[in-house]
C-alpha cells in the first residue's frame, strides 16, 4: 500500500503539542476534515472526533513501540481520511504506554480491510530505526 495516496500535506503534523490523547485527537480530526474537504468530502470535524472518543471507550486505543493507531468507521463517507502525527513529546494512551507518533484513521463503515493494511504498512516502515529516527 502507497500511502503517499491517501496522504496530503494538511493530514501530515509535526511535533504536536498536548496534554492527553483527546488533545491529540482533537487536533488530527480536524486535519482529516480539512484533507478530506479538500477532496470534496464533508464530514464535521466534531463527528470524526466524537465518533473517536465513543470507539475509544469501548476499545481504547493501544501504544506499542510508541506508536498508536486510533481508528473509527464513519458510516458517512465512502473514502478513507488519514492523519500522521508526531508529538513534540510522548502521551498516554492505554495499556501503561505513552505514544510519540499516532496514525488516525476514518474508514468507510465496512472497509476495517483498509485500515488493516495503513496499520501493517506504518508499523514495517518504523520497524526500521533509521526510518523512525527521520519521522520522529
Amino acid at each position: 500500500m502507497q500511502l503517499i495516496r491517501l496522504c496530503s500535506a494538511s493530514s501530515l503534523i509535526t511535533k504536536i503539542t498536548a496534554v492527553n490523547r483527546n488533545d491529540v485527537f482533537k487536533q488530527m480530526a480536524a486535519a482529516i476534515t480539512k484533507d478530506l474537504g479538500e477532496r470534496n468530502v464533508i464530514i464535521k470535524e466534531d463527528e470524526i472526533f466524537n465518533e473517536i472518543i465513543m470507539h475509544e471507550e469501548v476499545s481504547p486505543t493501544l501504544a506499542r513501540n510508541g506508536v498508536a493507531f486510533p481508528h473509527v468507521h464513519v458510516p458517512s463517507i465512502e473514502t478513507v481520511g488519514i492523519c500522521i502525527a508526531t508529538l513534540e513529546k510522548p502521551v498516554y494512551f492505554s495499556n501503561n504506554a505513552d505514544a510519540e507518533i499516532v496514525v488516525m484513521t476514518v474508514l468507510p463503515k465496512d472497509r476495517t480491510e483498509i485500515g488493516l493494511k495503513i496499520m501493517a504498512t506504518v508499523s514495517r516502515f518504523l520497524k526500521d530505526e533509521e526510518n523512525r529516527a527521520k519521522v520522529l
